[in-house]
């Protein structure tokens, strides 16, 4: 269920509308949007950070990713450590910024990737404190 809804409302952003994706995906490639400059985009957040769109680019692209983090490891046994998970995470995250470039449903931004990978390293050191936690409870 995490997967799929990352597929809809986070990698394709439906908005409820086939319509409005066709048009996005429409759009000449001259419309895609990129940023390779690291925190060039979160400063510009940071800096409204008072208006809703901020907190919401800046908490969505950092929450939306906390469970795959805290998932993998549990369902993947072979990937059973921080490295692994971020490695993981990263070519994840970097296939999907370019899906989004090449389709034009998002953009391709350095800034998303950090604050994925945030969000990932969060949901796995959350995951390894409960696992952890849990076993020391039974002893």
């Amino acid at each position: 269920m995490y997967i799929a809804w990352l597929l809809i409302f986070v990698v394709v952003k439906f908005r409820g509308s086939f319509t409005e994706l066709r048009d996005r995906m429409a759009l000449p490639q001259q419309f895609a949007h990129y940023n390779l400059i690291p925190f060039a985009t979160i400063r510009v957040q940071l800096r409204f950070i008072s208006r809703g769109w901020a907190w919401f680019n800046l908490l969505g692209n950092t929450v939306s990713f906390v469970p795959f983090g805290f998932l993998l490891p549990l369902v993947c046994e072979k990937i059973d450590r921080l490295w692994k998970v971020l490695l993981a995470g990263v070519v994840t995250v970097a296939l999907i910024e370019l899906f989004q470039y090449f389709t034009r449903l998002g953009s391709l931004d350095v800034d998303d990737l950090i604050l994925n990978m945030a969000g990932i390293a969060f949901g796995y050191f959350l995951m390894w404190y409960i696992t952890r936690r849990g076993g020391q409870e039974t002893q």
